[in-house]
């Protein structure tokens, strides 16, 4: 069994408690919640053509975990605990991510960023100067990750007003038709544009799925032990890498459900 196939094996037998309300003990299920949080970043991280769902899934499994740890008193930290990673980059030297994947997320936070510093003034429920900073910051951080040079940084700075100005309370999501408070249509979409910013680039991300290589070049002739050592590792750190990103992306969702955003498939999956 492949990387990817055990993960999305244990990340979906998880899932049938967590989502067996009927019948498995509440305890059960804060249990499975906890547990499906990082199984489905695992998937993420593992499944090329999987990052999607298992970013989006652990997003959903750790507001499920919020909820069940509610009903049951239990203290998680809520929206404290996201709004501090809009700046879990911090921490991070490097990332073998294709450095067009960094410039898309990167214009995506400085986009958010943007609309949370015009919510903020316009008095909008949830936004923040440290906020839209946070967003802000971690668009930084992603351009100096990609090594991007100033003239083509993507980031414009300041982004269409029109819209947030007319409906700072509440917004319709142009990709769903969905209503919901303008800071959680914000989160929302910034999630999804890194999202499709990741999924654009598989083939610089993850593995060739055809020759099961890594997606560095090199001699095609005899190799060696340490070529084979070598393109495991290369392996480990791309992993390493995606899950990194996939828990970034996720607490957008987090905030966006915070603010109010649904945590159906309906609003988050493409049909």
């Amino acid at each position: 069994m492949s990387p990817c196939e055990s993960a999305y094996s244990t990340a979906t037998e998880v899932m049938s408690t967590l989502h067996a309300d009927g019948w498995q003990p509440l305890g059960a299920r804060y249990a499975a919640a906890l547990t499906a949080q990082d199984q489905w970043i695992d998937v993420a991280a593992e499944c090329t053509d999987r990052f999607d769902e298992g970013t989006i899934r652990a997003a959903q499994s750790r507001h499920l975990f919020r909820s069940i740890a509610g009903r049951l008193g239990i203290e998680t930290g809520g929206g404290e605990t996201t709004l501090s990673d809009v700046s879990a980059l911090s921490g991070t030297d490097v990332l073998d991510i294709a450095g067009t994947v960094l410039d898309g997320m990167a214009l995506a936070e400085d986009r958010a960023g943007f609309s949370a510093e015009i919510l903020t003034a316009r008095g909008a429920s949830g936004a923040s100067l440290a906020l839209s900073n946070g967003h802000k910051t971690t668009g930084e951080r992603l351009i100096s990750l990609a090594g991007t040079k100033p003239a083509d940084d993507p980031r414009q700075k300041v982004y269409e007003v029109g819209a947030l100005l007319a409906n700072p309370v509440t917004a319709t999501d142009p990709a769903n038709g969905l209503r919901a408070s303008t800071l959680a249509v914000v989160e929302a979409n910034c999630a999804r544009e890194e999202l499709a910013a990741v999924s654009g680039e598989t083939g610089q991300v993850g593995t060739d799925e055809a020759s099961g290589t890594s997606g560095t070049s090199g001699d095609s002739g005899t190799g060696s032990g340490s070529s084979g050592d070598s393109a495991s590792s290369d392996t480990a750190t791309r992993t390493d890498a995606l899950r990194t990103l996939a828990r970034l992306i996720g607490s957008r969702l987090d905030l966006a459900f915070e603010a109010g955003y649904p945590a159906t498939d309906h609003a988050l999956f493409d049909d």
